[in-house]
């Protein structure tokens, strides 16, 4: 058992990491500067630091403030004697466990949000309509702008109506933005950078939810807490960036998250067509448990959609970029690190111009082989959910596929297969792009090599590929084809497994 002096050492080091962590969170700005006038529309970018004790409802601050009776406020997690740790209670008590997954199963601490109820002169002593559970120290204090957004969302307008939302932090608690009559809305941000909508540790991840035709939402952030012992959900839903749910001709542009637990931009359900996504991005920090088979970007059970120049950046491998069950869904140009593709039980589809980096050690809780196994691929052309698309006969286009393959990616020495194409997706073609792995081969013994390419599918056509490392052994092929031909390629070895395929 460690002694009081060693325990002091480890709370001191815990702490370092919770000042690290909402420095994240934080703007940048130093907190004694943060006192911007409130936007015409009531939007507040403040914030503050304070200090409550357990069973009180007095939250005194480190400096005065412009807070008024009646605003909304959110004090976060951080602060207690537990840190914010799973398994502690957070200064709004936590929730329990609720499931058996992975973060149903975490004791969660809770974020406190309440209102003020009343307040000294200077604002430095704020009474709120709701009592610490545990006493905090030093956390971060917030005006909660959810109800404001949604106030604005929850509106009824004709076509053509606009919600702009200024530069600036906005920190939100909980989930908000479900659009129900809003056909024909922009909805739009300073810029994607500039106003930024932010989720303190302690409360449930924010997002936009849309279900209106012809919605165009541009030019803002929203900033999550997906990292372990940050976020505070309160149930069992995961939350994402912008969902449209059975929304046609839908248009999402210049937008950007991070930490999101699910996806950044998704369009779900029949009749999600058409969809034009662009210049959207997300920057992923946090390993994130893949039983939630959630996508980032992508469009589901829908006709039609488009993604140009769209990006994920993650430290740790993640699903990136799906078209499930659907027809003819292009991504144009698009580009990751460690975020990988999926062709789901669809047709008609276009990859084109995409690039990719799987980096060194990047499976999450490596070395154990779930999530994301090493012989699951890159990019996964499958028929896996039945009935799938009537389209998926049709096939697809694979063009100008750039992967590299930087290291193992996870100390067991396994490097992820490249492209792969399932016996049950005919009528692919690739033309041109190639696969790059280590000039190296892995540890002997080791399931590892350059398998770049491989297809038992009918009729898959392979132009000008290339394959890029050597094969684990004689046995193995950087480019295999069951079915179909094989022109031009280049690769160490090349090899037609079917009496249907051409090698040329």
């Amino acid at each position: 058992m460690p002694t009081p002096e060693e325990l002091e050492v480890i709370r001191a080091f815990r702490q370092r990491q919770y000042r690290m962590r909402m420095m994240r969170l934080r703007p940048s700005v130093p907190v004694t500067e943060q006192n911007p006038a409130r936007e015409a529309n009531g939007m507040w970018g403040y914030q503050r630091t304070g200090s409550m004790n357990a069973g009180s409802p007095i939250l005194t601050l480190t400096f005065t403030s412009d807070f008024q009776v009646g605003d909304p406020v959110i004090v976060s997690t951080g602060g207690e004697e537990g840190l914010g740790l799973y398994g502690t209670v957070g200064v709004g008590g936590n929730r329990g466990i609720v499931g058996s997954n992975y973060y149903e199963s975490q004791i969660n601490p809770q974020a406190l949000i309440a209102t003020v109820i009343d307040r000294n002169d200077d604002g430095s002593v704020l009474t709120l309509s709701q009592s610490a559970v545990v006493s905090t120290t030093n956390t971060l204090i917030v005006f909660d702008n959810r109800s404001i957004v949604q106030g604005f969302n929850e509106e009824v307008h004709a076509p053509g109506h606009e919600i702009v939302y200024p530069a600036g932090n906005f920190y939100m608690s909980n989930t908000f933005g479900i659009i129900g009559q809003s056909a024909g809305w922009l909805i739009r941000g300073a810029g994607k950078h500039d106003t930024v909508f932010r989720a303190p540790t302690g409360v449930q991840l924010s997002m936009f939810a849309f279900q209106a035709h012809g919605v165009e939402i541009r030019d803002f952030s929203i900033i999550g807490n997906l990292a372990d012992d940050s976020f505070g959900m309160t149930g069992t839903e995961y939350n994402s960036g912008i969902v449209l749910i059975q929304t046609a001709n839908a248009i999402v542009r210049n937008f950007h998250a991070e930490d999101v637990f699910a996806k950044v931009v998704w369009a779900i359900g029949g009749g999600a067509d058409n969809v034009l996504v662009e210049d959207c991005s997300c920057r992923m920090r946090a390993a994130r448990r893949e039983y939630l088979a959630e996508w980032l970007f992508g469009v589901s059970d829908s006709v039609g959609g488009t993604f140009n120049r769209c990006t994920v950046d993650s430290d740790y491998l993640m699903p990136g970029f799906e078209t499930f069950r659907s027809n003819g869904v292009i991504f144009n140009d698009c580009s990751s690190r460690n975020g990988i593709v999926a062709c789901n039980s669809s047709g008609n589809f276009e990859l084109n111009d995409f690039s990719i980096i799987v980096e060194e050690l990047s499976q999450p809780n490596q070395p154990s082989d779930v999530p994301h196994h090493h012989l699951s691929p890159i990019i996964d052309v499958n028929r896996n959910i039945v009935p799938p698309d009537p389209s998926i006969s049709a096939g697809g286009v694979i063009n100008n596929m750039q992967i590299i393959v930087q290291g193992p990616i996870n100390s067991n020495g396994e490097l992820k297969k490249g492209i792969v194409i399932n016996v049950d997706n005919p009528n692919i073609t690739v033309n041109g792009g190639q696969v790059a792995y280590p000039s190296t081969p892995g540890p002997s013994g080791t399931d590892v090599g350059a398998r770049g390419f491989s297809s038992t599918g009918l009729n898959t056509i392979v132009n000008n590929f290339t394959v890029i490392g050597p094969s684990r052994d004689e046995f193995e092929n950087n480019i295999e084809v069951e079915d179909g031909a094989v022109n031009n390629c280049t690769a160490t070895r090349i090899r037609c497994v079917g009496p249907n395929c051409v090698l040329t």
